[in-house]
């Protein structure tokens, strides 16, 4: 059985998970750099939008050059004999970097494929399928950089755009009444 997100009520709670690193490299080697991500909550549906932000505070002396963002779908299918892990990623967005000595935020957002296998939330021990929304800040000159990985859960509705059916008027009967009539006193 798929489980539907809003089964489960911790799944519509806004989410934040960071991390920080100190750039190391040719000539980056003084200060913090921290990235923040934050979802308005963890459980979607195929075809929602994701909104999300990043929060950048940059105190080192190199620039982030780029923001790589991914979403990871990972199937674990499990036997009696042997577990095997099939990771899948689809690389979503790139935004601009971020200059040294600044802190600033992104309001970003994209659409989940309307084709997704739902997440199972761990309900099925042979095949379990997760996804992480994966954030990755890049530097061209430090070896080190930042990712952040957040766990959502897709459900297994679709969201469509509500549209206006039109009310459309019924056509007018085939059949005259009155002959409907004659033909139910013949049958008696």
């Amino acid at each position: 059985r798929n489980y539907d997100w809003v089964d489960f009520p911790e799944l519509s709670i806004p989410v934040q998970l960071g991390n920080e690193t100190r750039f190391n490299g040719f000539c980056c080697n003084d200060g913090i750099v921290s990235m923040t991500v934050t979802l308005p909550q963890q459980g979607f549906s195929p075809g929602q939008v994701v909104p999300f932000t990043i929060l950048y505070v940059n105190k080192s002396t190199a620039d982030v050059s780029l923001t790589k963002i991914e979403l990871w779908r990972k199937t674990i299918y499990t036997t009696p004999m042997r577990t095997k892990v099939d990771s899948v990623s689809e690389s979503i967005k790139h935004t601009q970097g971020v200059k040294r000595a600044t802190t600033i935020s992104f309001n970003l957002s994209f659409r989940l494929p309307l084709v997704l296998d739902a997440s199972n939330y761990s309900y099925c021990r042979l095949i379990a399928i997760q996804y992480v929304l994966r954030v990755e800040a890049i530097s061209d000159m430090c070896f080190t950089g930042i990712v952040v990985k957040l766990p959502i859960t897709i459900g297994r509705f679709l969201v469509a755009p509500s549209v206006e059916i039109p009310h459309i008027p019924t056509p007018p009967p085939l059949y005259n009444p009155d002959d409907l009539r004659k033909f139910f006193k013949i049958l008696n």
